[in-house]
């Protein structure tokens, strides 16, 4: 999956990228509980992150959960993870707000799609599971890249996207926190090794 990881290193010039197998990354840190599917994942995704604090120079610094299941990031740094059955990613930068999401290609199925997409998104979409999956994936990675400055949970219809060649633009349709309603975040998406990626990074 380096394809993968090589792909988003390309979208987010001012992060470093990371990635690793969970069939191959052993358990070791580990939330309580977990699933042996999910403890794979998140150890994987754990040994991502290790690979890309090591792209930018950095020692390896624990990267806890926090009591609402996000990543807490050492002071001064910004990053995101992601996983699917077959790989784990994780992008680090210094600064602003960043984002990532990895989908398995047509992962959205039809029947999720009145929950997942806007009215004006599922005439793009059109019947093709593959631009459902994309508009998700940009989803998730303006979700991930939001939180840590609102610390707001919401949902699918929070945000409209809009695709055109490689990039997305995602447009808040109500205030959340800071963020006023029609702000639009601008971001890039890819369809490669049977995965949809998408990755926002605002310095």
């Amino acid at each position: 999956m380096r394809e993968l990881a090589a792909a988003l290193a390309a979208m987010l010039p001012q992060a470093a990228v990371g990635w690793a197998d969970p069939a191959t990354t052993p358990p070791g840190d580990q939330p309580i509980g977990a699933v042996a599917l999910r403890r794979a994942e998140f150890a994987a995704g754990r040994a991502a992150v290790v690979k890309a604090m090591g792209g930018l120079g950095l020692p390896v610094m624990a990267v806890p959960m926090g009591a609402d299941r996000a990543p807490v990031w050492p002071a001064g740094i910004t990053g995101s993870i992601t996983h699917t059955r077959a790989v784990a990613l994780a992008a680090v930068t210094r600064g602003g707000v960043l984002g990532i999401d990895a989908e398995l290609e047509g992962a959205v199925a039809p029947d999720l799609w009145e929950t997942i997409l806007t009215r004006a998104e599922r005439a793009v979409v059109a019947g093709d599971p593959a631009l459902a999956t994309v508009i998700f994936c940009a989803k998730e990675a303006v979700y991930k890249a939001q939180y840590p400055v609102t610390g707001a949970l919401f949902g699918f219809d929070r945000l409209e996207v809009t695709l055109d060649e490689g990039a997305f633009a995602a447009r808040f349709t109500a205030k959340t926190g800071p963020i006023v309603a029609g702000t639009v975040w601008y971001g890039q998406y890819a369809n490669i090794a049977g995965h949809i990626i998408a990755a926002i990074h605002i310095a």
